[in-house]
């Protein structure tokens, strides 16, 4: 018998536990996020992977950034909205991890590197990184 609960995938894509599961198998964890995210507005769950991002230290965050990329790549309705969030501003967003931690520059080398990388694997958020933020 099948269990659905309402709410229970808002729950876990909104759930920092869930997120750093990536340990024991990114792949699976990516699957999971895509295919719940598709089509769906849960664009708060990049909002979790910058949050684990900001918690972990620079050599743990390669796996963040590849459940990031992978989301990011999804071309649906969302996924500008997702890019506005992964971009953010001062406040929030990826922007606000790197000044947040400007001062640690291990920390913030391995981010601006992941996140440029992130910015030529996506044309689009590449383009919008220097175009609506900070980054320019």
């Amino acid at each position: 018998i099948a269990f659905r609960r309402a709410g229970l995938r808002e729950e876990l894509l909104s759930s920092y536990e869930f997120i750093m599961c990536y340990r024991h198998d990114r792949k699976a964890i990516s699957d999971i996020v895509c295919h719940w995210t598709w089509e769906n507005h849960l664009y708060q769950i990049v909002d979790r992977i910058i949050d684990a991002i900001d918690r972990s230290p620079p050599s743990k965050t390669g796996g963040l950034f590849s459940i990031l990329r992978d989301l990011l790549q999804l071309e649906d309705t969302y996924q500008t909205e997702r890019m506005r969030a992964f971009i953010g501003s001062d406040n929030d967003g990826i922007m606000s991890v790197i000044r947040k931690n400007a001062s640690n520059k291990t920390y913030i080398q391995a981010v601006i590197t992941h996140v440029l990388t992130l910015g030529r694997a996506i044309p689009t958020l590449g383009c919008s990184m220097i175009e609506d933020s900070g980054f320019s």
